[in-house]
């Protein structure tokens, strides 16, 4: 009877185990933790030095990020060559990104501050300014046959931009009624034969370029619109307010600004 006493006074077996197992547990976990981090060189001794640590690795990161686009246009200008770079960004991203999207926001507003013109003719008179957009073909057959000095591209891009300079600048500073509707459709269309032809010279080119080096082809690609998309991100988003602060006619005048920049490539 007393061994059966001392038996009932034992734990059952079972929670030896359990306890065992939970404490063998906790300190496998523990163990595994304290070697990851270690591994992971990131065993901190306060909050601080774990918050610390955090801002290094971020700051690593967004530094690596920046490297690797460093690279990744180096890369594009041993392949490419810079001038080419320079003329895409001059071309596509300032000038059609931003100039086009001015521009092609503006042109409403412009032809209701003039007044008395119905919907139906603004939207006429926007498919005639559109015009060059049509005619692109016959622009590069007319730079692919007509040389100037040699060149098939480079001049073509220079007497478009200087028209679109001395267009832009008289639409836009001249008084709404001081001229007459031709002419500011004259000029409004000059501007984007400008734009519809430096797009399609440049286009031209850096498909030439590929061409020839195809190993990165869609790395240029993406350089192009990649810049193009953002560029007009930014147009969309500061228009409207250039267009209260400053009326329709002076946006105008501010995208000779960038498209100035054509007489470059």
């Amino acid at each position: 009877e007393a061994g059966d006493d001392q038996h009932l006074l034992q734990p059952a077996p079972s929670f030896y185990s359990a306890a065992f197992r939970k404490s063998s547990g906790e300190e496998d976990q523990s163990l595994l933790n304290s070697d990851s981090k270690k591994s992971m060189g990131i065993e901190f001794g306060s909050a601080s030095d774990a918050a610390g640590r955090g801002h290094e690795l971020e700051t690593s990161s967004c530094s690596g990020k920046f490297g690797r686009g460093i690279k990744w246009i180096q890369m594009l200008q041993e392949d490419y060559g810079g001038k080419l770079l320079v003329a895409l960004v001059i071309v596509q991203h300032l000038t059609k990104g931003f100039a086009m999207s001015w521009v092609g926001n503006a042109l409403n507003y412009y032809f209701r501050d003039i007044g008395g013109i119905t919907s139906s003719t603004i939207q006429t008179y926007t498919a005639v300014i559109m015009t060059p957009w049509c005619i692109k073909g016959v622009l590069g057959l007319l730079s692919d046959t007509v040389t100037i000095n040699g060149y098939h591209k480079g001049p073509w891009i220079t007497m478009s931009t200087i028209g679109y300079v001395g267009a832009g600048l008289y639409v836009g500073m001249a008084r709404i009624h001081a001229i007459s509707l031709f002419s500011a459709i004259l000029c409004l269309l000059m501007m984007q034969l400008h734009i519809a032809w430096s797009d399609l010279l440049t286009e031209a080119k850096y498909s030439e370029r590929i061409r020839n080096r195809p190993e990165h082809g869609s790395d240029l690609i993406s350089f192009v619109w990649g810049g193009l998309s953002v560029a007009q991100l930014l147009a969309v988003g500061t228009v409207g307010f250039l267009i209260e602060s400053f009326g329709a006619k002076h946006v105008f005048t501010l995208s000779v600004i960038p498209c100035a920049l054509g007489i470059v490539p």
